[in-house]
């Protein structure tokens, strides 16, 4: 077994001519022709950016597996890049229990939430300040950080990408001399060409490549607790 370490950093397209060279790397180390290939979250979008990108090298993959990726998108990175979001007031208080045990604060959660008032409590008090505090407070900070991660942006799903495009970088995203204009064109690019499309890829993949099984394993609802409700 054989880790490829994906630099959430880089650019998809860059990860996946590293992981060309890994592929290979590997092939010659141990004389064989194919490697079982696993990728993980964001590694499963490096896959899908080197199937994209190298199809002719495909016939060395004997399986093709995503692990939980994030390919198509994370509700809860949706909602955050677009500033709209909400607690959930049961994910709360199952969030409190896990963290706290068995105690008087998850019992105190649990009866505001019988009583109607932890919603109330939580979405007019709580999420307002928090909003504040992170996009008001330290907005540009944020911006400079997570508006240049690449890993986010693959994550979004394809309803929130514009809002997210406007709510991270203005209403001028699409001014060529924006001072992320190679970014935000190389996550539109990956976004529209590779992220809507990754169903075609990995099927024409499936049944193109003669004797290679891919395969996904998924789950959701993890990323969102206690923040949200929607499926992953």
């Amino acid at each position: 077994k054989y880790e490829f370490i994906c630099d959430n950093r880089q650019y998809p397209f860059v990860l996946a001519a590293q992981l060309r060279e890994a592929i290979d790397e590997v092939r010659e180390k141990h004389g064989t022709d194919k490697v079982e290939l696993i990728g993980s979250s964001y590694g499963a979008n490096v896959v899908a950016a080197f199937v994209y990108l190298y199809p002719e090298e495909c016939h060395k993959l004997d399986t093709v597996m995503l692990r939980v990726p994030s390919i198509g998108g994370i509700n809860f990175i949706g909602e955050l890049c677009t500033g709209n979001f909400t607690i959930n007031p049961i994910a709360f208080c199952d969030f409190i229990h896990r963290l706290a045990g068995e105690g008087i604060i998850p019992d105190f959660c649990y009866l505001m939430e019988e009583a109607g008032i932890l919603d109330v409590f939580l979405n007019a008090l709580v999420v307002p300040v928090f909003k504040e505090a992170v996009y008001d407070a330290v907005a540009d900070a944020a911006r400079d950080y997570l508006a240049t991660l690449p890993a986010l942006w693959v994550s979004l799903p394809d309803s929130y990408f514009e809002d997210a495009m406007i709510f991270m970088y203005g209403e001028d995203y699409k001014n060529p001399n924006h001072k992320y204009a190679k970014l935000i064109k190389e996550m539109t690019f990956y976004h529209y060409e590779i992220a809507n499309k990754v169903v075609d890829i990995f099927t024409d993949l499936d049944k193109n490549v003669e004797g290679l099984d891919v395969a996904m394993i998924t789950k959701y609802g993890i990323a969102a607790i206690p923040l949200g409700t929607d499926i992953n």
